[in-house]
């Protein structure tokens, strides 16, 4: 199966990073686009989630290190439940609301380094 080429348009890696890096000061470690929910997430040292519009880059919402006491590691959204789910080194998973009010936490016995959707099964993975 052959891969189409990006519009040019489309690539904006590098005008996303420098204005995270503008805005607040830190390197990015992670980005993870999340088809399901079609937002950009950036994780860093000094603010472990900070979630993007993917259609114009704009600011949707900044979650503080207040929240986690690890961290971050992955991060997924489940569609069906409309919860936004994190894993931290802390060794915790947890699952936010559209408010983004932690409404579960499971502590694990690993660090989750990746979380994944399946729509097709209902499974977090």
């Amino acid at each position: 199966r052959q891969s189409r080429p990006l519009p040019h348009e489309a690539i904006r890696p590098y005008k996303c990073t420098d204005y995270y890096e503008h805005r607040n000061g830190g390197s990015v470690q992670k980005m993870v686009h999340l088809k399901h929910w079609d937002k950009l997430v950036i994780s860093s040292r000094k603010l472990p989630y900070t979630i993007l519009n993917t259609s114009n880059m704009s600011h949707y919402h900044t979650m503080l290190p207040s929240a986690f006491d690890g961290a971050p590691v992955a991060c997924e959204y489940v569609p069906t439940a409309r919860l936004f789910v994190t894993s931290t080194a802390d060794m915790c998973i947890r699952f936010f609301d559209h408010n983004f009010d932690c409404v579960a936490r499971y502590h694990i016995d690993k660090s989750h380094m990746s979380l994944r959707w399946h729509g097709f099964s209902g499974t977090l993975f």
